[in-house]
């Protein structure tokens, strides 16, 4: 049989919507994550993150209780707590005047069984529409494409160094994690493409909300020299303007911290090089930028509302690969 298509939903108000128009889809993601933890565990762990996001008054917090109660799958609260993900993101100037920047996004996922479940869903807001390259059940925004504002992903950040063990560097941030009551990443995220009218209003909420833990945002504009990576710690960020390229470390410059995925540097090197190389059709997707825990991968173009996007089970591909032009 052949690859399966992305879904693609039209009039979509929010995260319910995406969960509801696909309910088994919503389960396998639950599966996927929690599958192999004893259920008792999975469910000591999801009541701490529902307390988490009462106590902090979380946004979108209802449409996470609306999914939970309206298909009774269990575990919907502590999915919306995981962030664990290692991506490699590149932003491109536009080469000709007329061109935007382009996005180069790989994103791995630990799950197995992620590739398939990929939607493509457009949201209306009071500032246009956006697209959420979105998983279903989860109700922040890992990446997405905002047509004649901006495109912006998102990547697992370093744990902070404070001198401890590796242990014990990562045990102290999620401490902080859960005695903070500031928005998640991928929260923060989606208020953007629903708040910011473009790049500029983009990047100054990215570089100044306080946030839960840290994290590192790539974004790209409609001008050709619109593009960046924000390197952001709860209270404090860098932005690193121009072409560029990230991984789950921290670019050159006054933090120190210990990646969280051993390829890191490897594979924002390998990406470099192959976009000197070749941009299209996928090209600069070889390993290890593609490895065993990729789960999407896709080319942006907010300007032109250019989208390629395919998903992957690690090295081999999962879906269609679609090549779309995007509605405002």
């Amino acid at each position: 049989m052949g690859l399966p298509r992305i879904p693609v939903l039209f009039g979509t108000k929010n995260a319910v919507d995406i969960a509801m128009h696909k309910p088994g889809m919503t389960a396998g993601m639950i599966q996927d994550f929690f599958g192999s933890l004893p259920k008792w565990k999975a469910g000591f762990m999801d009541r701490k993150a529902q307390q988490w996001l009462e106590r902090t008054n979380a946004p979108y917090k209802e449409e996470v209780q609306k999914i939970a109660d309206e298909t009774g799958i269990e575990n919907l609260h502590l999915l919306n707590l995981s962030y664990e993900w290692g991506c490699t993101t590149a932003v491109i100037g536009g080469e000709q005047q007329d061109e935007g920047p382009v996005m180069y996004r790989s994103m791995d996922w630990p799950p197995d069984g992620m590739g398939n479940k990929v939607i493509l869903a457009r949201h209306e807001t009071e500032q246009g529409a956006y697209w959420n390259i979105a998983y279903p059940g989860y109700v922040g925004v890992v990446q997405g494409v905002a047509p004649g504002r901006f495109a912006v992903a998102i990547n697992q950040a370093p744990i902070p160094y404070k001198g401890l063990s590796r242990f014990g560097d990562w045990s102290l941030d999620m401490v902080r994690m859960w005695q903070s009551d500031d928005v998640q990443p991928t929260i923060l995220l989606r208020q953007v493409f629903e708040q910011c009218a473009n790049y500029k209003q983009a990047v100054d909420m990215l570089a100044s909300k306080p946030l839960c833990i840290s994290a590192i945002f790539s974004v790209t504009g409609i001008d050709k020299n619109e593009q960046c990576i924000i390197e952001r710690q709860r209270t404090d960020a860098v932005v690193h303007e121009g072409t560029g390229c990230t991984g789950n470390h921290w670019l050159p410059g006054k933090w120190r911290g210990r990646e969280q995925n051993a390829t890191s540097y490897e594979r924002v090197v390998r990406m470099n090089d192959n976009l000197s190389l070749d941009k299209r059709d996928f090209k600069w997707l070889v390993p290890p930028v593609l490895n065993d825990e990729t789960r999407l991968a896709f080319e942006a173009n907010a300007k032109t509302g250019h989208l390629v996007v395919q998903g992957w089970e690690g090295v081999e591909p999962a879906t269609q690969k679609h090549d779309l032009i995007l509605s405002r």
